[in-house]
């Protein structure tokens, strides 16, 4: 079972996007970069993965996810609701307290040279 997910999660792999973990493979006919949960970049699953494979020990992957999520969550500044997993667009609510809740405790753990 860990290796099937980690084979789906893989850098390159059919959920792992330049900006992060799309909920939807990304050549799923299904897929909607602003389908809701067919497709964009939500930071309450964004999280459960992160932490996930950190926890797991695979920690080259996680650190992978919180750079492309910082990155794409810093660059114009605000706390979308979800993001485009091929732009990096923000998508809906602009405002979103649990966006910054991921970024910050990402961003910390990037920081952080115990985690290094």
């Amino acid at each position: 079972m860990r290796a099937a997910l980690l084979h789906d999660l893989r850098d390159g792999g059919p959920f792992f996007g330049p900006h992060g973990f799309a909920t939807e493979d990304l050549e799923s006919p299904h897929f909607d970069p602003n389908g809701y949960w067919r497709g964009p970049i939500w930071p309450s699953a964004s999280y459960l993965i992160f932490t996930g494979l950190r926890d797991a020990g695979e920690t080259e992957l996680a650190r992978k996810q919180a750079e492309r999520w910082c990155a794409m969550v810093a660059r114009d500044n605000i706390f979308w609701e979800n993001y485009d997993p091929i732009s990096g667009e923000g998508n809906n609510c602009p405002a979103l307290g649990w966006t910054a809740g991921v970024f910050l405790r990402m961003a910390v753990w990037l920081g952080s040279s115990s985690d290094k």
